[in-house]
């Protein structure tokens, strides 16, 4: 696994799905998907993404969040942003955690709510997704796709990409549960800088618990989204040709593209 971690200063989280197994005994090509979290600030870094040869970002974020930081310009690649997760008005979902903590509990486990409720409805009639496998299927690749920690959002995107290479979901879930390793700094990092907050809005709260939980990933997330791709078309198959238009020849053909020999 660490053979696919990027270790690039100032980004987060940032991997590759090359290497991962899949159809027919063959493995993801090196240096085709990329995913990571927020790119801001990277001032000075933009040389060694640069080395990535990168021809597509798509940066899922909600609005609020790339205004706040919006991704640097990097030579050679389109620009792409649609949001993977909304609020059930339609609106961008925020995740400052700034804003969450200085809220409180109640609006901390309202968010974390949501969140979950997004994994069973992310999968679903998502532009963002969409528009990730409109880039495999044009092959304006390598991509690299991020949110702002490259958790959730980021997640369920290389999770479709994996299954869609006919990874199966053991492999998927090794893949997202991954962050905990990547991030295993981040929960520390952040109730150093907000628990104060925390623990003065709510006085009894377990700064670490929460934000271990809001740093990370946990496996019944992930499987919540598997199951419920299953629950409503029987088969991933299914899943791709409804949501993607893509039949066993697309299949084939993203396989042809991007799968090599072992």
């Amino acid at each position: 696994m660490d053979s696919r971690v990027l270790h690039i200063p100032g980004c987060e989280n940032f991997r590759e799905l090359g290497g991962y197994p899949a159809a027919e005994g063959k493995k993801v090509k090196y240096g085709v998907f990329y995913r990571t979290g927020a790119l801001y600030p990277l001032t000075g870094r933009e040389e060694e993404l640069e080395k990535l040869h990168l021809r597509s970002v798509l940066d899922l974020r909600s609005k609020m969040e790339r205004e706040q930081q919006p991704d640097p310009a990097l030579p050679g690649a389109e620009y792409y942003a649609v949001s993977a997760l909304k609020a059930m008005d339609e609106q961008d979902m925020s995740f400052d955690l700034s804003e969450l903590s200085s809220q409180g509990a109640a609006f901390l486990k309202t968010a974390g709510n949501f969140v979950e409720a997004g994994y069973h409805q992310m999968p679903f009639d998502n532009e963002a997704y969409r528009l990730l496998f409109y880039l495999m299927k044009e092959n304006k690749t390598p991509v690299l796709f991020h949110c702002t920690a490259g958790k959730d959002r980021t997640g369920i995107a290389a999770a479709l990409i994996l299954l869609a290479l006919g990874a199966t979901e053991e492999t998927v879930m090794e893949d997202y549960l991954y962050t905990n390793v990547c991030r295993k700094n981040a929960a520390a990092e952040m109730t150093e800088k907000y628990g104060p907050l925390l623990r003065r809005v709510q006085p009894g709260a377990d700064p670490a618990q929460i934000f271990g939980m809001i740093a990370g990933v946990r496996e019944g997330s992930l499987r919540a989204s598997l199951d419920a791709i299953k629950e409503r078309y029987g088969s991933y198959e299914t899943y791709f040709l409804k949501e993607y238009g893509l039949d066993a020849e697309g299949l084939g053909r993203l396989r042809r593209l991007y799968l090599e020999e072992r």
